[in-house]
């Protein structure tokens, strides 16, 4: 989802993922420019600083937590919303499951989106288990 091409001379890298031993796993297999991580819920985050460009990422919760088999459809929609009105983000990536690809999101007037289907993902589940679709 863009509003516009950005082309970006300075950055600051900010991950935030609600699972500590997500982030300690991925603090380890940094590599390349500098993060910084942080270890709560991105739907209650704050944008922490002025006017830089934003670019959000991300794999939104497609449950309602750890532990949970309760799939909750409309977190990627509040997910959008979030990285739209908080964050105020110039570009919004995401990955949705498959499972989803018919949900429709509410997508703002003046913003493209295009979607495009990936062959696998790999990432790691709670930290610890390295899962491949």
């Amino acid at each position: 989802l863009a509003k516009n091409p950005l082309v970006l001379k300075s950055y600051n890298i900010v991950a935030c993922d609600i699972d500590a031993n997500a982030v300690s796993k991925c603090r380890s297999h940094q590599h390349g420019p500098k993060v910084r991580w942080q270890v709560g819920d991105f739907l209650k985050s704050r944008r922490p600083y002025g006017t830089d460009p934003v670019i959000c990422l991300g794999g939104p919760p497609y449950t309602s937590g750890i532990g949970s088999r309760k799939m909750s459809r409309n977190l990627p929609q509040l997910f959008l919303d979030h990285c739209l009105k908080e964050w105020r983000s110039d570009f919004v990536a995401f990955f949705v499951p498959k499972r989803y690809a018919k949900q429709t999101l509410r997508i703002p007037d003046g913003w493209v989106c295009s979607t495009q289907d990936l062959q696998s993902s790999t990432f790691y589940f709670q930290g610890k288990v390295k899962v491949t679709q």
